[in-house]
């Protein structure tokens, strides 16, 4: 996620959150707090997680993208292409496991815009 979409994103809670204050009733906005702080502990919990598997989940995935540049491959390789380019297989390895974290948070933060969405219509607040 880039910073501009974190700043997007920050502003567009930040407006959900003014929203939802000002049309929620009072239960309604007990029920909105309450799947507001349950899917950012959730969020929290994953990125504890991922924080702690980082290393390992990159190795891994280092080892399997080495592994698979020594595998017989069918198609023909640019001239001067390194399979075997540590460097470039461990950056690799980076961005696909900060790709796959940030998919699980984005599917936390789904979850929760889902959710709230489906708060505001059960209020009547949004069609």
């Amino acid at each position: 996620m880039t910073g501009s979409d974190e700043l997007q994103r920050r502003f567009e809670n930040a407006a959900l959150r003014r929203f939802a204050k000002a049309h929620l009733s009072a239960e309604g906005w007990k029920q909105y707090q309450k799947i507001e702080q349950a899917h950012d502990n959730k969020l929290a919990e994953i990125k504890a997680g991922q924080k702690k598997t980082y290393a390992k989940e990159v190795a891994a995935e280092r080892k399997r993208l080495i592994d698979e540049a020594g595998t017989p491959h069918r198609q023909l390789n640019m001239i001067g292409e390194d399979r075997f380019n540590i460097a470039r297989s461990h950056s690799r390895a980076i961005k696909i496991v900060k790709g796959r974290h940030d998919k699980e948070q984005a599917l936390v933060r789904d979850g929760k815009a889902t959710a709230l969405i489906a708060l505001a219509e059960k209020h009547n607040v949004i069609e």
